[in-house]
């Protein structure tokens, strides 16, 4: 298969393609995790942790009583988006009611602009 790009086509797409590019010097990263009480999204948050990429808010565990958000519907009705789910991974036999980890793991993360908005 051939493709013909007439004159000047690429010379107007890797302009754009520039005009596209992450300027790392506007946006940076918040990421929340929640831990939820069961595997779907409206299920209540249990823990959560939340990094800050802006630099605008230091947190530290334990810092909040209450959680951000009730649920995981709350924070993508919120404008996170979410970028991760733990797989739902049956228990071995016998360890059914061990609490050794957290399982219902969800990470969401908003891009903000250091000038202050976000952009979900």
């Amino acid at each position: 298969m051939r493709v013909h790009i007439r004159a000047g086509t690429y010379q107007a797409l890797h302009c754009a393609a520039r005009d596209l590019r992450y300027d790392p010097g506007v946006l940076r990263q918040r990421v929340l995790a929640l831990w939820l009480a069961d595997s779907a999204l409206d299920a209540p948050v249990v823990a959560w942790s939340e990094w800050d990429g802006t630099g605008t808010q230091a947190r530290m565990a334990g810092d909040e009583t209450e959680a951000p958000y009730r649920t995981g519907l709350d924070a993508l009705r919120d404008g996170w988006r979410l970028i991760q789910m733990s797989p739902l991974l049956p228990h071995y036999p016998g360890t059914e009611t061990q609490t050794a980890y957290l399982k219902y793991e969800f990470l969401f993360e908003q891009l903000v602009d250091v000038d202050g908005a976000t952009n979900g």
